[in-house]
């Protein structure tokens, strides 16, 4: 379901709770005019829907949608949200429980329209783009923090415009609200992530010096967020608010000291939990709420005195552990060793007289080619010598493990009992130790190292088995995400655990948003490239011959290039032009070896390493394909022909071979370039992820006989695979 949808179906929520609120507190506040009514339920939609975007952010970690279709534990999540925001949320703007005093609620409308319109401008200004614009005002982050830039400008002024007596009641409520603020932020924001951290430290690529900074910052915003709501909450509401915050804190403290018996620190896998186990667990949950809540009535008069005791007891336990894990290693601020990359070394190279150049554009399926094709005719007119292959299989729907059986044509199937499976795919195909005898120079421009086995890469020439960094640059949005993810998974009951899944290498990339290496690291960065290329071009170096395998960005979103292939603000609204400007930056590097007459002798390929592919199901819905250019040796002005050979991934190593003078393995495939290339009674087979709750849990065969251009060639089979 596309994510507008998604949207809507978040919008339509809020409406129901706003309207739902209007009917239940209309009377109660007065409110007769139409014109009043209709600001109270401007306000209330606001609310329910601000804090709906909250829940997602919290739950999802990002701004990504998901529908209530693919998992309704959204649905709950949303409700519970909503009714949250239209309850708590209009109680603390100070302006709207007076109406009898004119008009101020039209303060609470006048801030939202500001922020928003402010919001709007600023998206539109990024995007160039209305419809991008309104989307990206309405996804989770951005809401969330317009929620919050709404709700500091009514505190404000609130606080300017009225007088606030400090009496000892009010001294005595603000006392209890700071003891529980700080239990829950010491529970709930630092304690997991500094037990979890200084118990694996060795695991991140980052000190806790790095990201100290991030921390504070963090923990401030949330004691000030919580310490504002509370001050500008009163009687039953206050109080119900307190228990909720107090019941929370208790119930994450008791799970993460208690409950977690089938969790490991480190181990951030969705992990199967039995139903009966989740059951239990939201029912001591459950049971730790209710059982605060009684405890106020049941001690009416100590139940203040109670609550502060136990936040100061599960402060200070909690510190103690903390000050025990520091003293134990004193490690935990040295700088971390960096692991193994693909340098750019080479990039903007070639060699003197034999180039072999394979461009490898993610996720460029062959219906994105007919849609660019529709709308600019002439778009592959460019590629002068090359012969295109419009009939061509992708064997795997994912960059894993497509991009290491494109190398080795070896599925994870077949491989022997305790091998890892890239390393014996790499060592058990002739066609890297032929190419090294042929004296060709390798390198593999490639951001996933793991996806090249042990004994091809060491060989390589841009290949960096330990690097050296000169500078960290950190995010702090995405220190935030971090600390907020590995908090979530120890203390949130196991219903909601998958949502925070994660391991160190996902903590690493979060945290750390740019490394600057001594020599520079590849990244799939396809406007820097084009940036590159038009800076200083292509070079001639001293291989003699040359062999380069560039994976470039191509089609997959987030799409963030223009038709050019200049960078631009990601827009959902901008895949055709990302078609379009991945293959042009493929067009200028063309044009470069053309400038440097190197273009008739080289052999070139453009392709893709899957096409579409489809996020839930175990059903394949429809055909796919992967675009496949080629322009052997010897051709450079020939206008484009098109070949109606049936092709398939598994075809790349053979013809790379027969291009280069190697002998291909009789069961690689066939070579494209060859007389005998075209073979109608050819059977061709995809392997389709199955994708179940988001999750990747096995792989299933596909067979093509005839053209695969018709779906209806397409026969699933029983075959399945497990996942690895």
């Amino acid at each position: 379901m596309s994510e507008k949808v998604t949207v809507i179906e978040m919008m339509l929520l809020a409406v129901v709770f706003g309207m739902t609120a209007m009917r239940l507190k209309g009377k109660a506040l007065e409110l007769k005019s139409f014109g009043d009514k209709a600001v109270f339920a401007a306000i209330y939609i606001f609310s329910g829907y601000c804090f709906m975007g909250v829940g997602r952010l919290i739950f999802l970690r990002t701004g990504e949608f998901f529908s209530y279709t693919q998992d309704l534990r959204l649905l709950m999540i949303d409700i519970l949200m909503g009714i949250a925001g239209v309850s708590l949320l209009p109680k603390s703007y100070m302006y709207t429980d007076r109406t009898k005093k004119g008009n101020n609620i039209l303060v609470v409308l006048i801030c939202i329209v500001i922020a928003m319109t402010g919001a709007f401008i600023y998206q539109y200004l990024k995007y160039r783009n209305i419809n991008s614009a309104f989307y990206h005002c309405l996804i989770p982050e951005v809401i969330s923090v317009i929620g919050l830039i709404v709700w500091i400008e009514i505190a404000v002024i609130s606080h300017l415009t009225m007088k606030i007596v400090l009496d000892d009641s009010k001294r005595h409520k603000d006392k209890l609200s700071v003891t529980i603020t700080l239990a829950f932020i010491i529970t709930v924001c630092v304690y997991p992530y500094l037990e979890t951290f200084l118990s694996n430290s060795e695991e991140f690529s980052f000190a806790l010096k790095d990201i100290l900074l991030c921390l504070i910052i963090f923990l401030t915003i949330v004691f000030f967020v919580i310490m504002v709501i509370l001050n500008n909450l009163s009687g039953k509401i206050w109080e119900m608010t307190i228990l909720g915050i107090f019941s929370f804190t208790l119930a994450a403290y008791l799970q993460a000291l208690f409950l977690n018996r089938q969790l490991f620190l480190m181990d951030g896998v969705n992990r199967e939990w039995t139903v009966g186990i989740k059951i239990l667990n939201v029912i001591i949950w459950g049971i730790i709420f209710v059982g605060i809540f009684v405890l106020r009535y049941c001690c009416k008069e100590n139940w203040k005195g109670i609550l502060k005791f136990c936040c100061a007891a599960i402060v200070v336990m909690q510190l103690t552990g903390v000050f025990s894990l520091l003293i134990k290693n004193s490690g935990h601020f040295e700088t971390r060793k960096e692991s193994e990359y693909f340098s750019t070394n080479g990039l903007y190279e070639v060699a003197a007289e034999e180039n072999v150049i394979v461009f490898v554009l993610d996720k460029y399926d062959g219906k994105y080619m007919q849609e660019v094709l529709e709308e600019e005719p002439d778009f592959l007119d460019p590629l002068k010598g090359f012969v295109s292959f419009p009939d061509t299989v992708a064997q795997f729907s994912r960059t894993y493990p497509a991009i290491t059986y494109m190398l080795t044509n070896h599925t994870f199937f077949n491989v022997p009992s305790g091998e890892n499976y890239i390393n014996w795919a790499f060592d058990d195909c002739s066609f890297w130790k032929d190419l090294a005898e042929k004296d060709f120079h390798m390198y593999f421009y490639e951001d996933h190292v793991s996806y090249i086995g042990d004994s091809v890469k060491q060989q390589t020439d841009n290949y960096i088995e330990q690097g050296e960094l000169m500078k960290k640059e950190l995010s702090l949005m995405g220190c935030i995400r971090s600390i907020h993810t590995m908090n979530c998974y120890r203390i949130m009951p196991y219903i909601v655990k998958d949502y925070f899944s994660y391991t160190e290498d996902t903590i690493n990339d979060l945290v750390i948003s740019n490394k600057i290496w001594t020599q520079e690291q590849y990244e799939m960065d396809d406007a820097k490239i084009k940036l590159q290329l038009e800076e200083s071009g292509l070079t001639i170096n001293d291989d003699r011959k040359a062999f380069r395998f560039i994976h470039m960005f191509g089609a997959h979103p987030p799409y963030s290039l223009d038709r050019d292939g200049n960078r631009v603000g990601e827009s959902k609204d901008l895949n055709m032009e990302q078609y379009m400007g991945s293959m042009q930056i493929v067009y200028n590097y063309l044009d470069e070896l053309k400038r440097l007459g190197l273009y008739e002798n080289a052999t070139v390929i453009i392709t893709a390493d899957h096409g579409d592919n489809f996020e839930n199901g175990n059903v394949l819905p429809e055909k796919v394909n992967v675009i496949m250019y080629i322009k052997p040796r010897g051709r450079s002005e020939e206008p484009l022909c098109y070949s109606e050979t049936y092709a398939a991934q598994s075809d790349l190593l053979p013809t790379l071979a027969g291009a280069i003078g190697i002998t291909a393995d009789k069961e690689w495939g066939i070579d494209l370039l060859s007389d005998d290339a075209s073979n109608p009674g050819r059977e061709r087979v995809h392997y389709f992820h199955v994708v179940e709750n988001m999750v990747q849990t096995a792989v299933r065969t596909y067979k093509i006989k005839g053209s695969s251009l018709d779906f209806s060639n397409w026969i699933a089979t029983d075959e399945y695979n497990d996942f690895r």
